[in-house]
């Protein structure tokens, strides 16, 4: 994905490192603190600087990834730059060039002269696909190519996430199918994934009633929520249907739906309502089986003091909504199944509303299809379809 990282640029300064911690008492959750990730390394990737991250005191990231490393890896200099791991009484404040951020967004005006004087800034990809209308200026990040020649913004966060981390063995203790089942089904190249990011708004309710000492009810959604589920669902079964009408040269022999919501009633719901049924392909029926982890939708907001089971929930589901050929998002302005699509540069769908759908019709338009249940919000395929024949090439 990204051939201008192969190269380490010199430090700007002996030992410079940029530490990444979440911002105590934020409500901001894993989305913000993966592009915060993201920013750090693209910033650290041009001047050189080492990069280290966590997830604030109390959390075991380790236990649920580690970093990557190259297997010709030997030198010192790479080590700095890849091993993010913070070490046990690691004191930034007693290190010469080590800066210490903590708010969601990396701004270098916030940052020491070893990035002010060295880096260009770095896109926060948290928003950057969000909502029907996405208003990312791509444009504004080309200075980086100066530093990272070749960089390209669309394929920046699939980049640094792919080079950054990849799963620990320990990731069992807290989804013991991770490796046994589920990574195995959804990379299964017979098998057409979608994954389905539904939010019901059951992580807020249930943070209340913990915050009154209280255990929330999960029961299937109304109103609103409701609406998110209806919606997201009809995206899925749209896009559904038409990647299965194409398939005429019998490649996929089923279809699984990652499902990932805040409510594990949605995913049982789901389950029910649209497991085991079967579809039909132009040569052959086709079963569709539904997918789903066991997190029970707790938020990882730092502000609720979340315990490392409650991150590892939040970030398995992160992490599996991107191990899919299209990823379909509740519409709006949640950012988890945006952030979840560009980490493996997936095709991302936003559902439309039913509202919209029907304000549509009474215009006289037509609504059938694809284009009538989603708006896709991105699609990187062409940057890598480039990246493929430049590879080739060589």
């Amino acid at each position: 994905l990204c051939p201008y990282m192969s190269a380490l640029p010199k430090p700007v300064h002996p030992n410079c490192t940029l530490v990444l911690h979440p911002q105590p008492g934020s409500n901001e959750g894993l989305a913000a603190w993966v592009s915060m990730i993201v920013q750090g390394h693209l910033l650290t990737r041009q001047n050189g600087c080492g990069l280290k991250f966590d997830y604030g005191p109390n959390i075991d990231v380790s236990s649920l990834i580690v970093p990557y490393r190259k297997l010709d890896s030997s030198t010192a200099w790479e080590d700095q730059v890849s091993n993010w791991l913070i070490p046990p009484n690691y004191d930034c404040g007693k290190l010469s060039h080590c800066y210490v951020h903590s708010t969601a967004t990396v701004r270098i005006t916030g940052l020491g002269n070893a990035f002010r004087r060295y880096t260009y800034e770095t896109p926060n990809y948290r928003y950057a696909y969000v909502g029907l209308n996405s208003r990312f200026n791509e444009t504004l990040y080309e200075p980086i190519k100066t530093k990272l020649v070749g960089f390209d913004v669309k394929l920046g966060a699939a980049c640094s996430l792919g080079l950054l981390f990849h799963p620990s063995p320990d990731i069992v203790k807290y989804e013991p199918t991770f490796y046994s089942n589920l990574l195995p089904t959804l990379r299964d190249e017979r098998t057409l994934v979608l994954a389905v990011y539904i939010r019901s708004g059951f992580a807020d309710v249930a943070t209340a009633a913990e915050n009154r000492g209280e255990n929330a009810t999960d029961s299937i959604v109304k109103g609103h929520a409701r609406g998110h589920m209806e919606d997201s669902v009809a995206c899925a079964v749209a896009l559904e249907e038409d990647m299965v009408s194409q398939d005429t040269g019998g490649k996929y022999g089923r279809v699984v739906w990652m499902v990932v919501s805040d409510s594990p009633t949605v995913k049982d719901h789901l389950a029910d309502e649209y497991g085991g049924k079967h579809l039909q392909a132009p040569t052959r029926s086709i079963p569709r089986q539904i997918l789903h982890t066991t997190a029970k939708g707790m938020h990882t907001r730092p502000k609720r003091g979340p315990s490392t089971a409650d991150f590892a929930a939040g970030f398995l589901d992160w992490y599996l909504l991107a191990e899919s050929d299209v990823v379909v998002t509740t519409g709006g302005i949640y950012s988890f199944g945006a952030v979840a699509a560009i980490r493996t540069a997936r095709p991302l769908y936003s559902a439309i509303s039913a509202g919209a759908k029907e304000n549509r019709i009474k215009k006289g338009l037509q609504c059938q299809g694809v284009s009538c249940h989603c708006v896709k919000t991105y699609d990187a395929s062409d940057e890598m379809a480039r990246l493929m024949v430049a590879g080739a090439s060589k």
